[in-house]
């Protein structure tokens, strides 16, 4: 059996381990940085391993940069560049071209309405006014079973609104928060690694076009 501070140690630790690898590249970025310095000033201290180590730094700062901003591309779903480029080149032109012929599609749109047609029964003055009074309260029965029909259509389509437009904002609010999601990742991953990158150039430039200097600076300032 395992004691269980031991236990606790082991979980502690864990815990540390994986709280040090979220900055992992942070970490990255100085010990490259460190281990520039010392090659540069303690290991072989002069103008040219200066100006080497420089230039190595802008490779990396290069390939760094590249690859955080090629990767934010993916993150929105654009094609890599080797896609790209094997789809330009596939497109180049023909010298003979084979004919052909597109058809042409037409769609064709077709609204269909339901509705209710009452029987209209008219007015016959010769006839007996019982006879006309039956004909009108017909006719008055057929306008309210009319009336309630439309009603019911118009009923049904302020329903049929409220649905589409409750699920569309449920569609929108899912979109919005895919959208935020991958401009999370992107700002919180790939955008650091093009930021170490941009960090690593800025001392590379520094070092390869200032190595003299540098070098004169830390000469004065060890002597």
């Amino acid at each position: 059996m395992i004691p269980v501070k031991i236990k606790a140690y082991i979980r502690y630790s864990k815990e540390i381990i994986i709280w040090l690898l979220e900055a992992r590249l942070t970490f990255l970025c100085l010990l490259v940085l460190i281990l520039t310095f010392i090659t540069s000033f303690y290991s072989w201290p002069s103008a040219q391993t200066i100006k080497v180590s420089g230039y190595v730094l802008q490779l990396l700062g290069m390939v760094f940069a590249i690859r955080g901003l090629l990767k934010i591309r993916e993150h929105f779903g654009k094609p890599t560049l080797r896609c790209v480029l094997s789809a330009w080149l596939r497109k180049f032109p023909k010298w003979q071209k084979s004919g052909y012929f597109e058809p042409v599609s037409i769609n064709f749109g077709v609204a269909v309405k339901s509705g209710t047609l009452g029987v209209w029964a008219n007015d016959k003055p010769d006839e007996e006014i019982e006879k006309r009074l039956n004909t009108i309260w017909q006719n008055l029965n057929s306008l309210r079973d009319n009336q309630r029909n439309q009603l019911d259509q118009i009923s049904n389509i302020i329903k049929e609104h409220k649905e589409f437009k409750e699920e569309q904002i449920e569609k929108i609010k899912v979109v919005k928060s895919e959208i935020n999601t991958e401009l999370e990742e992107a700002h919180t991953n790939d955008i650091l690694v093009s930021l170490v990158g941009l960090i690593w150039l800025t001392f590379g430039i520094t070092l390869s076009t200032l190595p003299e200097e540098i070098f004169n600076l830390i000469k004065s300032l060890t002597n």
